[in-house]
């Protein structure tokens, strides 16, 4: 593995690094926390029926099944500003029933049982039955989306470990819900795959349907989440209903995301690759774009493996893993195609992020309002955004040697990744820099293009013709006319 990088040469720089991670690098606005704008919880305590609601906020209160939650229950999840149905076909490199999120007013029943075949159990469960033993004690809230929160059961897990994410449900977020765990499940079963297969990302144990009240050790962790995060998507359990809706789905743990990591330059390389590898994997799979691969959805965490092994279009790809194994986080706006179905959580940026940088006008332009569409594209330009601020980060005060040759890699990565087409594309281009494929196996990029129809030249058909004539008169026994 290249991890040993000439120490001695390299002591300045390390010294410079060494109380600083990739998150103290990044200017706020390239944080995908400086785009969330969630709502400040306490302004929800004092306002915690539909009525007392301003006109301009109702339009985020969930409509729950009966009068009384109605009253008792104010969603606080941002506002999508497209949620109806769209049925239909997708034109383009994608062809399928397009399934937008939607209102689950009227088919809540449905949507409930579509989310309920994702379950690896049917039955509904309370909380004593669906946890694990062990997160019968003390647990921690680590981070929330807007649907959803995650707690483990220590501030500092190790590999092994299992993460428990729970996801609200109620007829304003039940078709996203189902969005989003039908794109991770199809991900994590990319583990399972014969001719592409990786394991960058979740690996899923189980999911399964809770019908019941939050657990006390629960409701401690979300106050000390409140107490260090002043805003959050969700209201304080005590405002939820007695019986609330959630889906339980226990996965590995990934480790942290590399905001708060300490990056080396050998690494900095292999993260690119093993992100790299594991888009190309889900591209030829599933036609995966991911549409929001900011830091926070990049989890890393120690590996002893000198390898990270890939397979795609069965051909065996190492990385060098250089100490970490990598991990992405598919989030709120990844696109799958899946048993003709195209597969969407939400259609803009608008609903998450009040601040769009740069790198979200540039997916606004690609994408151009056809979200059902495969912009393979989209894939590569967040490979070349994590190269940029990677490289900013590793930027030191006079490097030397194999630190400045890693930077020159990672800036002729992030040039080159503006032409490229897909993150396949771009693995087929530097895999001699990211890693090695085995002997005997040639590695192709796909082509997400309809084939163009190859014309017969006339110069092919003359040679031919005379090729022919003059094997007919070396051979005696052909007769000559």
């Amino acid at each position: 593995a290249d991890e040993t990088e000439e120490p001695n040469e390299m002591e300045d720089s390390n010294t410079f690094l060494r109380n600083r991670t990739l998150g103290d690098a990044l200017p706020r606005a390239a944080s995908a926390e400086s785009h969330r704008n969630p709502p400040n919880p306490a302004k929800v305590k004092r306002n915690p029926s539909v009525d007392a609601v301003s006109p301009s906020r109702k339009k985020t209160v969930a409509i729950t099944d009966d009068a009384r939650r109605r009253k008792s229950l104010l969603m606080v999840a941002p506002k999508m500003e497209e949620d109806e149905t769209t049925p239909g076909t997708s034109g383009g490199t994608s062809t399928g029933v397009i399934r937008f999120p939607h209102s689950c007013r009227e088919c809540f029943n449905d949507c409930l049982n579509k989310l309920l075949g994702i379950c690896t159990s049917h039955k509904k469960l309370t909380f004593a039955q669906a946890l694990p033993r062990s997160y019968h004690g003390p647990v921690y809230k680590v981070t929330e989306t807007s649907e959803s929160e995650m707690f483990e059961l220590s501030k500092q897990p190790t590999t092994g470990a299992t993460v428990i994410q729970l996801f609200y449900i109620d007829s304003h977020s039940a078709s996203r819900v189902y969005a989003g765990l039908t794109t991770s499940t199809r991900l994590s079963d990319l583990q399972n795959g014969l001719t592409n297969k990786t394991f960058g990302f979740r690996m899923i144990r189980r999911v399964v349907y809770v019908e019941d009240s939050l657990p006390e050790n629960f409701v401690k962790a979300y106050d000390e989440f409140i107490q260090a995060h002043p805003r959050s998507f969700h209201p304080h359990p005590d405002m939820r209903p007695q019986e609330q809706r959630y889906i339980l789905m226990e996965f590995d743990y990934c480790g942290e995301t590399i905001l708060r990591a300490r990056i080396k330059p050998s690494q900095a390389i292999s993260i690119i690759g093993q992100v790299a590898c594991s888009l190309a994997v889900a591209e030829r799979e599933l036609q995966f774009e991911h549409r929001d691969l900011h830091e926070d959805n990049i989890w890393v965490q120690p590996s002893s493996n000198k390898n990270q092994h890939f397979l795609i279009d069965g051909r065996t790809c190492c990385i060098k893993c250089a100490g970490l194994k990598v991990t992405l986080l598919d989030d709120n706006f990844s696109r799958i195609t899946y048993n003709n179905e195209v597969i969407i959580r939400m259609k803009s940026y608008n609903g998450l992020y009040t601040e769009k940088t740069a790198i979200y006008l540039t997916m606004e332009k690609i994408i151009n309002d056809r979200w059902d569409l495969f912009h393979p594209r989209t894939n590569a330009l967040w490979l070349s955004y994590l190269c940029g601020h990677l490289s900013d980060y590793l930027t030191v005060p006079n490097p030397t040697g194999e630190w400045q040759r890693k930077l020159e890699t990672l800036s002729s990565m992030q040039r080159d990744l503006h032409r490229f087409r897909s993150a396949d594309e771009f693995v087929w281009n530097y895999m001699n820099k990211l890693g090695h494929i085995h002997p005997g196996h040639d590695y192709h990029p796909h082509n997400w293009e309809a084939p163009k129809k190859q014309s017969v030249s006339m110069c092919s058909g003359l040679f031919s013709f005379l090729k022919r004539k003059d094997k007919k008169k070396d051979d005696p026994g052909v007769e000559q006319h």
